[in-house]
């Protein structure tokens, strides 16, 4: 099984439509939701080929819940952090001769999120480490040590 990680995920809306018009009511054609984030790409595309995902992320609001649900839907077992801000929105708009991303910036992490991502990191790399031997298990240390460093960097400087 392939765990991921999500620090910034998000709902990408993608709204198409005939060319828009300024200050006109545009309608649109066809709206699509999807769950969204770099870890949740890579777990969706891993379940499209059957193969096992689990997927840690950072979660909020409805639209935190949305995102859990739709993956559950796939039976890709998710391992949610939730913190108080609903989970951002993108939205992308295609008019046919054009394409315009707005891409929201994410939640604030609270010290509440962080320590429970922190968790289940950890929680993870305990149990991988009681079925594997002596050169993996040093291999999943450093891994765990590194991947809630990187979590701080985010955290600290805001590249999340």
């Amino acid at each position: 099984m392939i765990h991921t990680l999500t620090l910034n995920t998000a709902i990408d809306m993608n709204i198409f439509c005939d060319p828009l018009k300024p200050s006109a009511v545009n309608r649109t054609r066809h709206t699509e939701y999807c769950p969204n984030g770099k870890g949740v790409n890579v777990s969706l595309i891993l379940n499209h080929y059957q193969q096992p995902t689990h997927i840690m992320g950072i979660f909020g609001g409805f639209t935190g819940r949305y995102i859990v649900e739709e993956l559950r839907q796939k039976n890709i077992k998710v391992t949610p952090a939730w913190v108080s801000e609903p989970t951002r929105i993108n939205i992308f708009i295609n008019d046919r001769a054009e394409e315009y991303k707005l891409v929201n910036s994410g939640a604030k992490i609270d010290d509440e999120c962080k320590q429970q991502v922190i968790h289940h990191l950890q929680l993870k790399a305990d149990f991988m480490l009681k079925s594997l031997n002596y050169a993996s298990r040093k291999a999943v240390k450093l891994f765990s040590i590194s991947a809630i460093r990187y979590c701080a960097s985010c955290w600290n400087y805001g590249h999340c």
